[in-house]
């Protein structure tokens, strides 16, 4: 699997690959491939020091210095200022850095083997295929990644011999092109996502550095996009999608058709909060099926002027549906519908990659839901989990409209609500989405694509051990039984009382549990006769960052 980028500083890149790395997992940083003269020079050395790997990137850079050459372009760097990654223009890109990876589970190959893979990966690349005077690069092994997968870089100065540069022109995609021969070619193991054309965005350097400097596990990319998925899947239309975004707490930004400020093409999203300055993510890049494009290929046509309104935050025009309270029947009638669906899987044409992919597109939405609703939550990180596996699925290249049940997004209208019980509704609605799960998972197997059917089956494994044991019944008088179920088996453990069950809980206890796993502190203030008169919630973040005060 490639992870290529382009940069500028071809000392700083030779002195992280044979130095000991950022938690001292480099071992042994040895060349198993590179340019002649660069092989017979340090090709034979069982382990690089730095001095040496400052010797090679003067090499790699020797042509360029020779014929006064600077490459220039686009590249996208992390800006500490700003905090986040931007794209700079007109400034210098003559370092090509790859990173060719194997899977965990695919074992080690040999130096031999690596470097075979390098020099045909550099032919592939247009880098040194005979056709134009070469490029020096260098291919460096030095041990496993922190997930344990074996793996090479190569670095490369794109100033030819002559003079002349190599073109960057999508390089990223020829990248996967060149995988996808070698795949084949050294009889490695095949990335299903990538011959079936999907992709997912995933977090730069600087967002997972960010995320671990705050203190959060998840990036800020992340956590929108699992707010999004399920707001899209919940929405009817357009205005309503907006609405709903700004309404679960996030700042929102329409990109309108250059021209004019009357036809909107695109939209950002950020979270909100004051500990410190939170990016702008547009659509497509938190998923390429979340772009304002293919949403709205799902939704069809709305009225315009109502589309507009909302994008401008004109409430009183387009106020209504993210508002709808939903009473006890409806979490019940949503559970039923969704059961529905289940039972018409089976006449689905899942030979169909594209009705697969808007099915996957839902599951992640509907999984993304049951996380806000559990948000805080042991279970509520097994659901946002489970949403991204999903989520990937729906990331196709190419897609096109798929209007699939509306069962499915009236569930996440109900998941999203969350004003009626939620806690104990919401794990019978959990418990059919779990066999929604390992139907359409089946669907994949048929269509052989074994590794997607058991890497979306594994994430929802822990969600499934989260709700195990807990009743699907519809009959809202065995609320009693199911909080009793909720309690053993979905939040065991610290929000557990040590020794205790539920029957032994007092009526504040329960309240203060059911507080604790909605990720809030109740603190119940007035008691009396066997019910909660008042209570505080205390301690409970909002999205935003800041602290609710108390509410009654």
């Amino acid at each position: 699997m490639p992870n290529v980028v382009q940069g500028a500083n071809t000392k700083g890149l030779m002195t992280y690959l044979v130095g000991p790395g950022r938690a001292n997992e480099h071992t042994n940083p040895h060349i198993v491939a590179a340019s002649p003269v660069i092989e017979r020079r340090w090709g034979n050395w069982d382990s690089l020091s730095r001095a040496q790997g400052e010797e090679i990137a003067e090499y790699l850079d020797q042509f360029m210095m020779e014929t006064g050459t600077v490459p220039r372009g686009r590249r996208d760097e992390f800006d500490p200022s700003q905090g986040r990654v931007v794209s700079r223009s007109a400034v210098r890109n003559h370092v090509f850095h790859a990173s060719l990876s194997l899977g965990p589970d695919e074992g080690e190959l040999s130096d031999e083997q690596w470097g075979k893979i390098a020099k045909r990966f550099m032919e592939e690349m247009g880098f040194d295929d005979g056709l134009e005077s070469p490029c020096r690069w260098v291919a460096v092994r030095h041990g496993k990644s922190k997930n344990g997968g074996d793996h090479i870089h190569i670095a490369a100065n794109t100033v030819r011999e002559d003079g002349s540069t190599w073109s960057p022109w999508q390089y990223k995609k020829v990248s996967q092109r060149a995988c996808k021969k070698l795949e084949k070619e050294f009889g490695l193991k095949v990335v299903e996502s990538r011959y079936h054309q999907r992709g997912s965005r995933g977090d730069s350097p600087a967002d997972m550095r960010m995320s671990k400097e705050a203190g959060q596990r998840l990036s800020d990319r992340a956590r929108l996009e699992e707010i999004v998925r399920a707001q899209a899947l919940a929405a009817r239309s357009e205005q309503e999608f907006v609405q709903r975004l700004r309404a679960a707490g996030l700042r929102v930004l329409p990109r309108y058709a250059k021209g004019g400020r009357d036809k909107v093409v695109g939209y950002s999203v950020a979270l909100k909060g004051f500990d410190r300055k939170h990016p702008y993510f547009g659509g497509s890049r938190l998923a390429r099926d979340l772009s304002l494009e293919r949403l709205r290929q799902r939704w069809g046509h709305s009225d315009q002027g109502d589309v507009l309104a909302a994008w401008r935050g004109e409430h009183s025009k387009t106020r209504h549906q993210s508002q709808e309270r939903y009473s006890r029947d409806d979490w019940v009638n949503a559970g039923a519908s969704l059961w529905g669906v289940n039972q018409r899987l089976a006449g689905m044409d899942y030979t169909d990659p594209q009705l697969l992919a808007a099915l996957s597109h839902d599951m992640s939405g509907l999984f993304a839901a049951g996380a806000q609703v559990y948000e805080g939550t042991a279970l509520g990180q097994c659901l946002g989990d489970a949403s991204r596996a999903w989520g990937r699925g729906g990331q196709t290249y190419h897609g096109r409209g798929y209007r699939t049940p509306s069962a499915l997004g009236h569930a996440a209208r109900v998941l999203t609500s969350r004003n009626v019980n939620e806690l104990v509704l919401a794990i019978d609605i959990l418990l059919i989405l779990l066999d929604l799960a390992r139907q359409i998972a089946r669907f994949y197997e048929k269509q052989k694509q074994v590794q997607t059917a058991s890497y979306l089956l594994k994430s929802t494994q822990a969600v499934n051990y989260r709700v195990d044991g807990v009743p699907a019944s519809y009959n809202p008088w065995l609320d009693r039984w199911r909080s009793e179920a909720l309690y053993e088996h979905v939040f065991s453990g610290s929000d557990q009382k040590q020794g205790s069950s539920w029957q032994n809980l007092s009526v504040v206890e329960r309240v203060e549990f059911m507080g604790r796993a909605a990720g809030s502190s109740f603190k119940v203030t007035s008691y009396s006769s066997g019910s909660v008169k008042k209570f505080n919630v205390e301690g409970f973040r909002r999205n935003d960052g800041r602290r609710n005060g108390p509410a009654r």
